[in-house]
């Protein structure tokens, strides 16, 4: 799968935060998308993960680099400090958002920022062929941690006036195996093939070896 085609996500960090000299922590790092965009010659990341089997797919180009730490390890467990920490698609799959946010806030350094990538919910009921709308194919508990995730988010907005920039990302897949084989895990609460003919049924797909676009419809919220 081709994320991000035109850069848009890493364009957008780097308009709303300056990443130079900087410590970040990266929480919910995943295969290391977002982790790539946070990477400056002169700053340090420490990219974390719960899951194992998605910290084995960081590529060795990132996790080889002597200033980016990898680790499995939960957001509850860190105690040090840092200049600016990024919640990567990941808010939405904590336990409690809102907590996580101020323990977030009570980590930074003077000056320091929170930076928050959240699908948008609001955009999800309309658009057939956001990637959210995908991943509710098989996994129909996805939307309600997002609503849970953006009520914390709005809470804390009230509280500090966040900014935030909405933006839509292209993904691309070559054909209907490489997008259910992306988005399809074994825990996910759908069986595959049912989520499969959901995918079909939602984008409408005639002929499955086509090039499939998706939208990637996202808010950055900077505290």
């Amino acid at each position: 799968m081709k994320k991000d085609i035109d850069n848009i996500i890493s364009t957008t960090v780097n308009k709303m935060v300056e990443l130079d000299n900087k410590k970040i922590l990266e929480v919910g790092c995943g295969s290391g998308f977002i982790t790539e965009m946070l990477i400056s010659d002169n700053n340090t990341v420490l990219a974390i993960d719960n899951d194992e089997e998605s910290l084995k797919k960081v590529p060795s180009s990132i996790s080889d680099l002597s200033n980016v730490q990898i680790e499995q390890l939960a957001f509850d467990e860190v105690s040090d400090t840092f200049d600016l920490i990024v919640f990567s698609l990941s808010l939405h799959h904590i336990e409690d958002p809102l907590a996580t946010l101020n323990k977030a806030k009570k980590l930074l350094n003077d000056g320091g920022h929170l930076l928050i990538i959240e699908p948008d919910i609001s955009i999800v009921d309309v658009d057939l062929r956001d990637i959210t709308n995908v991943v509710d194919c098989f996994d129909k508990s996805e939307k309600g941690r997002l609503i849970k995730s953006k009520e914390s988010i709005e809470f804390l907005n009230n509280k500090y006036n966040l900014k935030s920039i909405k933006i839509r990302a292209k993904w691309i897949t070559d054909d209907l195996d490489e997008l259910v084989s992306v988005f399809y895990e074994e825990d996910y609460n759908i069986d595959k093939q049912t989520g499969t003919d959901s995918v079909i049924k939602l984008l409408n797909i005639n002929d499955y070896n086509d090039e499939i676009v998706l939208h990637d419809n996202l808010t950055l919220y900077l505290v």
